[in-house]
This record gives C-alpha cells, sequence and structure tokens, in this order.
C-alpha cells in the first residue's frame, strides 16, 4: 500500500505522529503543573458560581470583523496601525500581547488568560484596561482576577477538577478550542461571538529576524532588564531560540524562517482548528511568520479600507454584558472542599 500510493502514506504518518506528539506534551504538562492546577482551582471555587460565563458573548457581534492580537515579533509592525484597526474591528487580546496593544494606546475589547502558569500573569502585572472583557478560566493564577477590566468572564475549565466544580455549581460557562497556543482560545473565541473575517497579528510561531516576542512583552523586557556586560540580551535570545529544537521553515511570505518542534506543534493545532470551521476566513498580517495551513497572508492597508464600526461594537458588548446582570448565580460550593 505504501508503494501504490506513497504521498498519501505520508500524510498518514505525519498526522499519526502529530496525534502521538500530543499525547505525550499533555502528560508530560499533566506530571508538570498537574499539582498546580489544583492549588489554583482551590484558590479560586467559588468564582466558578458567581462570575457569568463566556458563552453570553456567543453570537454577540455576528458579522463584525475582528483582530486577534498574539505577542510575536511582527506584532511591533502592525501595533502603530492598532487605533485606526480599533475603529474597525474588534480587538481580542492574548495576556502576552497585553502590554503592546496598551502601548500602542488601545485597551483591546477582550483579554485571553487561560495558562495556570505563574509567569502567564506576569504578563498583566501592573496593567490597566478598564474598557475590556477578562476572559478566563479557574484554574489560572489568583492574581489574574486582580486585573483592572470591565467585566469577567469564565470559559469552561480545561481540567477535570475545574470541569465538576462547574458541575457542581450549575453553571455551565462555554468552552473554547484550545490547542498550545493561548491564541487557538482566542481566535475560538471571535469564531463563535461571530466575527468574520478574523484577522491575526503576532502570531509568527517562530523567530523571524532573530527576535522571540514582541518589544513590549514581558519576555523581551525581563531579557533587556536582566541583560550585563557578560551576559547580555542577546545571550538570552540565543538560548530561546536553540533550545527547542530549531529548524528551517517556510514563511508566509514564501522565506525562510527558524521554527522549533513546539512552535511547529502549535502551529498543527491551529491548522487543525480552523479546518474544522472553514466557514470562517481567517487571514494573517505576520509576513514573516511560520506558513499555516488554512491561514492566507493579508496586507494591514486592506483592512483599513474596512468602514468604521466602533459605535456598533461597544453597543453589542454592552447588550451582552447587560444580559447577564440579572441572571442568577450559581450554588456556591462551599461544602465542596470539606468534601474533597
Amino acid at each position: 500500500y505504501r508503494a501504490a500510493f506513497p504521498e498519501f502514506c505520508s500524510r498518514a504518518q505525519t498526522a499519526l505522529e502529530r496525534f502521538k506528539e500530543k499525547d505525550s506534551v499533555n502528560e508530560a504538562t499533566l506530571r508538570r503543573f498537574g499539582r498546580r492546577w489544583v492549588r489554583n482551582l482551590a484558590a479560586n471555587y467559588k468564582r466558578i458560581a458567581r462570575l457569568p460565563g463566556v458563552s453570553s458573548l456567543f453570537g454577540a457581534t455576528e458579522g463584525f470583523p475582528a483582530l486577534v492580537l498574539a505577542a510575536g515579533p511582527s506584532l511591533d509592525d502592525v501595533a502603530p496601525e492598532l487605533p485606526r484597526l480599533h475603529e474597525r474591528m474588534l480587538i481580542v487580546c492574548v495576556d502576552t500581547a497585553l502590554r503592546s496593544c496598551l502601548r500602542a494606546g488601545v485597551e483591546p475589547d477582550i483579554v485571553v488568560v487561560v495558562d495556570p502558569q505563574y509567569w502567564n500573569a506576569r504578563h498583566i502585572d501592573r496593567c490597566s484596561s478598564p474598557s475590556s472583557i477578562l476572559v478566563t478560566e479557574a484554574a489560572v493564577w489568583p492574581s489574574v482576577f486582580r486585573l483592572d477590566a470591565r467585566a469577567t468572564m469564565l470559559c469552561s475549565s480545561l481540567y477535570p477538577l475545574g470541569r465538576w466544580f462547574e458541575g457542581r455549581s450549575g453553571t455551565p460557562k462555554g468552552t473554547l478550542g484550545a490547542g498550545g497556543s493561548v491564541a487557538t482560545s482566542a481566535w475560538d473565541l471571535a469564531r463563535l461571538m461571530g466575527c468574520a473575517p478574523i484577522y491575526l497579528a503576532g502570531l509568527d510561531l517562530g523567530f523571524p529576524r532573530g527576535r522571540t516576542h514582541a518589544r513590549a512583552s514581558l519576555f523581551e523586557q525581563r531579557m533587556l532588564g536582566a541583560g550585563s556586560r557578560l551576559e547580555p540580551a542577546s545571550t538570552a535570545l540565543f538560548a530561546a531560540m536553540r533550545g527547542g529544537q530549531p529548524f528551517q521553515a517556510k514563511a508566509n511570505d514564501g522565506t525562510t524562517l527558524v521554527s522549533d518542534r513546539r512552535l511547529s506543534l502549535y502551529s498543527w493545532w491551529f491548522a487543525s482548528r480552523v479546518a474544522r470551521h472553514p466557514a470562517t476566513r481567517s487571514q494573517t498580517f505576520s509576513r514573516g511568520g511560520l506558513a499555516i495551513p488554512g491561514l492566507t497572508l493579508a496586507d494591514p492597508e486592506d483592512a483599513l479600507s474596512l468602514p468604521p464600526i466602533r459605535g456598533q461594537i461597544d453597543a453589542a458588548l454592552s447588550a451582552a454584558l447587560a444580559a447577564t446582570e440579572g441572571r442568577p448565580a450559581g450554588q456556591d460550593p462551599d461544602g465542596v472542599m470539606s468534601a474533597l
């Protein structure tokens, strides 16, 4: 069969290896961070009953274009245009890109934080975005809930214990797709809100021009702040680029860039999510970023030709938030912890 259909068998073998690698990564992540997820949930479990679910936003911006912001180096190329793009589309920002967005003078409509690790909470440390809606889940580091935001909404937990809490409280939240990068969840939220088309900025999944993140991101600033004469920031940058089994890959503009095994797995996760929803047209502004099947390259100037609709977006989000105010809260699972 391999001899008769070599190309098909090669693709099937590649897909199989990807699934095996995904399972291996998930098992390793569970071993490393399982206790942390339990501790975070123990600190946050009461919020599951008190906070509304992100499902209240589903369909709220039907037909509006959206821009999902990740923190790759190419985000700096789009940042000067963010104020004009903000007038024309919904802005969904991941945690690592929030500082870049605020530095450009724009408060995103939605900030998505779903990673439970401490350093992900630090990405929004001391940030204030009172016009934004924080979308998170109950297993995140507790300080995430201190973000100065317009409202906080929960998505269904990615972890079994969180889903158990959710079931006991009787408050279903709404499920977002997940897959390595938080940008996957941010894109899925924009899709579920009814946005089309969906543009992406900063989703490089590689090291274009030898850089790792946007200039305002916490990773970039920590490298610069910790650098010294004998160990400059370029040393940490080189270690980040060479520490994940790097290889040459194809970029969106046809050139090559350095990616690595971990980032290419994120790319596969993202591509598989986009492939499940072909009706949602998705495009990327990242010319030098990793080419992802299903994403076509777009020019920011074309997006800037769209008509301003900021007033309509604000009205739609206000209506969605107002609809959650009169809903009864779920059962407060105070007895859950004692039962455990």
